[in-house]
């Protein structure tokens, strides 16, 4: 400080140094007619600087008691000079600091500092006379007089201001904390800030990314596109939820959306715009599986309308076969139980009435008797077979299926062969039934359109499956004719198989034959 500085603080102090009220005006005269006319100009324009000061300007005596208190700082403190002139300036300090803060003042008095700034490193605060604390920037300083020394405070409310820095710590907090990209640039398209989730994502540093322009971060087949879209933004347009492409530091494609807003100087000018990128990745992926989802329930769906329509036939067709049937058992009844039954009736009504026919007649009348008998007996097996046949109950699947091979081929001329392993003795209930009705019904297509010499059946019990195979080497079935509507035989065999749980598949090539193959659930496991 210069030494005129320093007289000019002394003379403000014997100014300043007691309040006017403790001054009589005798006393006075005599102080300001020992100053020259200049000095009294001096002190008097020192003294309406400190009252005209914005800021508060407090002055305290060694006892730390206040002696100068102008009207800036009545304001601030919400009281009157004349209710705290000669009391401590402890009544301006918040209880909790109070010990703190005469330890400072003790300290900063043993020092001798000319002049020295307050609360560096923290925020001071003071008190209002209602009670209120707030927060200050304080400035300390020490004058010395006729060997008396005084400190003189300059402080000012900050209150406006720390809750403006607080508002935007918390606003900063808020972006970097963001899980979205947020990148700020100028009007040249240069980075200005990054939050931690853009330098994460991207695989930059922070130096690194405000060292690049925008459109580094896009990839090169869409910048062209996205350059146009920022230039759009800039211009006052903005931009909401654009798709776009960027680029990681490794090269990897990022999807992104992007949406762009102005930054506004306080003239309404623009200076450089904001940009948030919403990784998409993610979305994507649940909107591709989502899409796979969809077009998997229509193919269940339409899987399901041709399954009802399929069903709808075939419950039709049942009942047409069902009729046909019971006409077919009646007719069989009628044509060959009927005429047995009746020939038998008229050759017991010719014995009964010549008993005393000859020995040779009747013998030959028995004979004659005993064969009708065992061919209605033959037709009876053979109509209950075709209902369902006994053995199949009694004997098991196995000898069944060789009855029913050998049958057909007894019939059709048309060569079988039977391969089961050995645990097809465990198959039975409904397993046992659907094999049996399939493999039946395969034999009847064979003998109805395959034109085959050969058919081979071949069926295996594993720990989880009931592998059953049916090839033959006929002239086999067209695509068409698999899908035809009227192919109810394929179709109940499919909807038999599907009802148990299995799968049926069939493969035929027109002039190589067909294979059907049917997997079964095995009944033994639990």
């Amino acid at each position: 400080m210069t030494k005129e500085m320093k007289d000019w603080q002394s003379r403000l102090y014997l100014i300043k140094m007691k309040p006017r009220s403790h001054l009589s005006l005798t006393s006075l005269k005599k102080i300001k007619d020992s100053r020259s006319i200049k000095d009294q100009e001096k002190e008097s324009f020192g003294e309406a600087i400190i009252y005209a000061a914005k800021d508060a300007v407090i002055a305290i005596d060694m006892d730390y008691k206040i002696v100068i208190f102008n009207p800036a700082a009545e304001v601030i403190f919400r009281c009157r000079a004349s209710e705290v002139l000669g009391s401590l300036i402890d009544r301006f300090i918040p209880l909790k600091v109070r010990k703190k803060h005469e330890e400072h003042l003790h300290h900063y008095r043993q020092k001798n500092d000319a002049v020295r700034e307050m609360g560096k490193d923290r925020v001071l605060m003071g008190l209002r006379a209602d009670g209120e604390e707030f927060p200050v920037d304080a400035t300390i300083s020490q004058i010395e007089y006729q060997g008396e020394r005084r400190f003189i405070v300059f402080l000012r409310d900050i209150t406006e201001r720390v809750r403006n820095s607080e508002a935007l710590r918390h606003y900063s907090d808020i972006v970097e904390s963001s899980h979205e990209l947020i990148i700020s640039f100028s009007l040249t398209n240069k980075i200005l800030t990054c939050n931690k989730a853009s330098c994460d994502l991207l695989g930059y540093s922070h130096d690194q990314l405000i060292k690049k322009k925008i459109q580094n971060l896009i990839i090169p087949t869409t910048r062209e596109s996205a350059s146009e879209t920022i230039k759009r933004a800039l211009a006052g347009k903005g931009v909401v939820n654009e798709p776009i492409l960027l680029k990681r530091r490794n090269r990897e494609k990022i999807n992104v959306l992007m949406t762009i807003s102005l930054i506004l100087n306080r003239d309404e000018k623009v200076v450089g715009a904001s940009a948030i990128f919403y990784d998409i990745r993610d979305r994507l992926k649940i909107e591709i599986e989502l899409r796979k989802s969809i077009n998997k329930q229509k193919r269940t769906e339409q899987k399901l309308i041709k399954s009802r329509d399929n069903l709808r036939q075939l419950s039709s067709s049942l009942q047409s076969i069902r009729e046909e049937e019971k006409t077919r058992i009646a007719r069989e009844l009628h044509d060959e139980l009927g005429q047995s039954l009746t020939a038998l009736k008229m050759d017991a009504s010719a014995i009964a009435s010549h008993p005393k026919m000859a020995y040779k007649t009747l013998v030959k009348k028995a004979q004659d008797m005993r064969m009708l008998i065992d061919s209605t007996v033959t037709s009876v097996r053979r109509i209950s077979a075709d209902l369902r046949p006994i053995m199949l109950d009694k004997l098991g699947l196995a000898p069944t299926l060789e009855w029913l091979m050998g049958d057909f081929f007894s019939r059709t001329g048309v060569k079988t062969r039977l391969s089961i392993n050995e645990n097809e003795v465990y198959i039975s209930g409904e397993i046992a039934t659907a094999i049996f009705r399939i493999v039946q019904e395969s034999l009847t297509n064979v003998a109805r359109h395959a034109k085959a010499t050969l058919v081979e059946v071949s069926l295996k019990n594993t720990k989880t499956k009931v592998l059953l195979k049916i090839v033959d080497n006929g002239q086999g079935l067209s695509s068409t004719s698999q899908k035809k509507k009227n192919s109810f035989g394929l179709i109940g065999m499919r909807e038999r198989v599907y009802v148990l749980g299995g799968e049926f598949l069939i493969q035929s090539i027109r002039g190589s034959g067909t294979v059907i193959i049917v997997r079964l659930p095995n009944p033994i496991v639990s």
